[in-house]
């Protein structure tokens, strides 16, 4: 079939699939409006690849909540690949099958009707194409693809790597037109300013002449599906029930037609028939079918697809949901939409399983009250895993009850355990630590199992928080054998990492080796959550205690294998506290634009806007800016809901500094004498002495506990410029600057001028210079900060941009290492970070978006 005015887009096609054969594939986005000719356009191409190529198509449905998953799945077996049915699985076995064969085309049509995980599993698939010998072809509706839709932040992602490309399809011109009406004896320019040009309103005005567009396909489709025969209309009628394809032997169970009866729909052109499938030639037209039929009618006919398909062994449960809701059996609904959300969640498909969860609990009255309280409780984790921890805590609160009352103390237990995880994601801690000492308190009267060990893991975790370092380990103890006895690789890998991190923050920092172990057991296993949690906490920890030789390597490797893995929590609380460090080593343009990164799209956890507001409110505070306090009160509010050190210290200190630049630090006093008792509860030297610094700063006089050391400490003892060194040589030069101000000799002044003012530290800049005047010292006039030394709009320093152009250039890392006279090390952090910033996954894609970008000549 020859489609006119797509020569250009199968010629570029053809051109990306030739690429495969030298093992570099493609991603290609199809967009454009119903009807334009996407699907037409994919099937032309696929049919010209010759025998050497795999083709696999997958088709996403017009479910009302779609199958978790299922286009890949589709897609893989037309492949002829064997994958496991969870996200990850899936990734790992495509790829690797991938990677042993030779050309393949993959076809996923309709995205914009794709599930949340089938989105991510098309971004990580996306990020490999470019070492894949694969052209990963995928169309949607653009007007369907809004700014809240899962495929959005796909395509953004996508959108600077070197391996994706978009074909946008354009409606036919008049010429185009004219080639079609003249032969049917119609008007070239009433058709053309009737359809717009669009293909396939086109082809349908011209089946039923004298019908008007937009109302034509309608009328069109109808008209000639009344001049069938009752049966073949009745075939018509239950294939227009089914979204996308209807199996042959789906529509024998439903109606049984006759070969005629097949035969006249298909030359009627009402239907299509493909590989012992029947669909109507556009989505529009099915619709237009089944909104003509009565309520009964469709009832009816939705039941029908539902005896045949749960009659077939693997059907997919959201396929079953759908139609029983349909038909309104709420027994079938209620069944079959809790399993499509068991299902969807274990394939970390969790908006998909939140809402076949909440379809089934609309109709709880058709399930059991067992069966409710363990999808509330299973439900949970998707809607902590969607930012709906509030929900969440109301499910498993009634499933608690439900298990108490029902005397099943396992079940309690489990639900327990579950509502404290939504508790504390919500910054209710004190609340989560009730629900696991009891959860703890019920298992232990049973044989122990894995829900002991996660019970233990989970206290462990909730003392680390609180920092209270021997109660962590003790409970983390327990966690390891009981985990290592059971020889449950995820159990082990939680429980050493938080045993360790409860180490760390007490700074004893051979903890390290116990998050180690962790990592490599999830490389050993394949378990990327795990991986990410590990760095995750080596990161914001280290980062919590200044060592930013060990926290930076870390997060740059969180962020990085999170957005591989698709873990958007860990992703974004890497990204703030990597500002959060930044702010701290002076890295100030960095600093804001990863804060502004972490916080922006949809509400990030409460933890991770903390992280990000205060750092965020902090900076602007020493830069100066109007807009400090309501980033500075929300980053409190949420401090004082979780109720830990952990949020109130670095609150109480970043209010501080902010009154104290405003001119008002004793407004502030109560808050950092409060935050100072509970440091000095937690034996947290780090807290006490920089809290005491503030409060000596108030005119409190503030006595440390024996044994508290470091720079915040000298300072607090009167000795500024051993402080100063200690702030230089931990990598903190506004506060090594803020510490020669409070020398307060002439030349250590001079010297903290120097830094604020490099630091772009306008009011603290000021109060020195102001001084200074008032010593007679000539002081020239603060300059603004300038284009230059305001940073790369990308956030590349100026180092990074050196690393990036030599990257462009073709060097390795220790190509990179000799040129600039740095460590190999330091060149691979360099080229970690630079990736991270530029938003890409390879140094292939680093150094097209510099061409790109303008920061290398293409």
């Amino acid at each position: 079939m020859h489609l006119l005015e797509r020569d250009e887009e199968l010629s570029w096609l053809g051109e990306w699939l030739g690429d495969t054969e030298a093992g570099h594939g493609r991603v290609v986005f199809v967009g454009g409006e119903p009807g334009i000719g996407k699907t037409s356009l994919v099937t032309t191409f696929a049919a010209t690849v010759g025998d050497a190529v795999r083709v696999g198509f997958g088709r996403c449905d017009a479910l009302v909540t779609p199958r978790a998953l299922g286009p890949f799945l589709e897609a893989a077996a037309a492949l002829g690949i064997e994958v496991s049915e969870d996200r990850d699985g899936l990734v790992r076995g495509v790829v690797d099958n991938l990677r042993g064969s030779g050309p393949t085309l993959m076809i996923i049509e309709d995205a914009h009707w794709a599930d949340e995980a089938t989105t991510e599993v098309l971004g990580m698939l996306g990020r490999r194409a470019v070492d894949l010998p694969v052209l990963l072809v995928v169309t949607y509706r653009e007007n369907e693809v809004t700014v809240d839709h899962p495929l959005r932040v796909v395509l953004g992602d996508l959108a600077t790597s070197a391996s994706s490309a978009w074909l946008a399809l354009r409606p036919l011109s008049l010429d185009a037109v004219r080639t079609l009406a003249v032969p049917e004896g119609a008007s070239p320019e009433e058709l053309y300013q009737r359809t717009g040009g669009n293909p396939f309103y086109v082809t349908e005005a011209l089946a039923e002449p004298g019908t008007d567009v937009p109302t034509t396909v309608r009328l069109a489709v109808l008209a000639r599906a009344s001049r069938l025969t009752p049966s073949a209309r009745a075939l018509v009628d239950a294939v227009s029930v089914v979204p996308g394809r209807a199996e042959r032997w789906l529509i024998d169970a439903m109606c049984d037609p006759s070969y005629g009866d097949l035969d006249l729909c298909v030359r009627r052109g009402v239907l299509v028939a493909d590989e012992g499938t029947l669909a109507f030639r556009h989505e529009v037209a099915r619709l237009a079918v089944e909104t003509e039929l009565g309520e009964g009618q469709r009832r009816e006919l939705h039941g029908r697809v539902v005896d045949a398909l749960t009659q077939r062994p693997d059907t997919d449960p959201a396929r079953i949901a759908h139609h029983a809701d349909a038909s309104g059996d709420e027994a079938a609904a209620a069944r079959y939409s809790m399993d499509a959300s068991l299902q969807a969640s274990a394939r970390a498909a969790h908006r998909e399983a939140v809402r076949h969860g909440e379809r089934a609990l609309a109709v709880r009255h058709a399930l059991s009250a067992d069966e409710v309280a363990a999808l509330q409780t299973r439900l949970a984790f998707s809607l902590v895993a969607s930012d709906r921890a509030e929900e969440a805590i109301r499910l498993t609160s009634e499933a608690v009850a439900h298990w108490r009352a029902a005397g099943d103390e396992l079940k309690e237990a489990d639900a327990l355990t579950v509502l404290a995880n939504a508790l504390g994601s919500s910054g209710r801690t004190a609340a989560g630590m009730e629900a696991i000492a009891r959860s703890i308190e019920l298992l232990e009267s049973h044989p122990p199992g894995p829900e002991l060990a996660a019970a233990y893991t989970r206290l462990a975790s909730s003392h680390m928080l609180a920092r209270d370092r021997d109660t962590a380990v003790a409970w983390g103890e327990r966690a390891i054998s009981l985990a290592a006895e059971l020889g449950d690789p995820i159990l082990l890998g939680r429980a050493l990492i938080e045993t360790g991190i409860a180490d760390v923050m007490d700074q004893r920092f051979e903890g390290l080796a116990r998050i180690n172990q962790a990592i490599e057991l999830g490389r050993q296993h394949r378990l990327p959550s795990l991986i990410s949690h590990g760095y995750s906490q080596i990161g914001s920890g280290c980062g919590e205690l200044r060592r930013y030789d060990l926290a930076v390597p870390a997060l740059i490797d969180v962020i990085a294998v999170a957005s591989e893995h698709s873990l958007e929590a860990n992703r974004r609380y890497g990204v703030a506290w990597l500002a959060r460090c930044r702010f701290d080593q002076g890295q100030w343009d960095e600093a804001e634009t990863h804060a502004r990164h972490a916080v922006s799209g949809s509400t990030s956890m409460p933890y991770i806007r903390f992280v990000a507001l205060n750092t965020l409110g902090w900076l602007r505070a020493r830069r100066g800016s109007d807009d400090v306090w309501p980033l500075l009160d929300e980053a409190l509010e949420i401090a004082d809901a979780i109720g830990h050190l952990q949020r109130l210290w670095p609150s109480a200190v970043a209010r501080a500094e902010a009154g104290w630049l405003d001119g008002d630090l004793e407004s502030h006093v109560a808050l950092l004498e409060s935050t100072f008792e509970l440091a000095t509860e937690c034996r947290h030297s780090g807290a006490m002495s920089e809290l005491a610094v503030w409060l000596q700063r108030a005119g409190r006089d503030v006595v440390l506990p024996e044994g508290v050391t470091g720079p915040f400490a000298d300072w607090v003892a009167g000795d500024h410029l051993g402080a100063a060194v200690g702030f230089r040589r931990m990598g903190s030069p506004y506060e090594a600057a803020s510490a020669l101000e409070a020398a307060g000799d002439t030349a250590s002044l001079r010297e903290a001028l120097a830094t604020f003012e490099r630091l772009g530290a306008a009011r603290a800049a000021d109060n020195v210079a102001a001084e200074l005047r008032r010593r007679g010292v000539r002081v020239a006039a603060r300059r603004g900060r300038n284009a230059g030394e305001a940073g790369h709009p990308t956030g590349l320093t100026d180092r990074e941009l050196e690393v990036v152009r030599l990257v462009a250039a073709g060097f390795t890392n220790p190509q990179i290492a000799a040129a600039l006279y740095i460590s190999r090390k330091t060149a691979e952090h360099h080229v970690s970070s630079i990736l991270v910033k530029l938003g890409v996954s390879s140094r292939t894609e680093a150094a097209a978006a510099a061409v790109r970008l303008e920061i290398v000549p293409g």
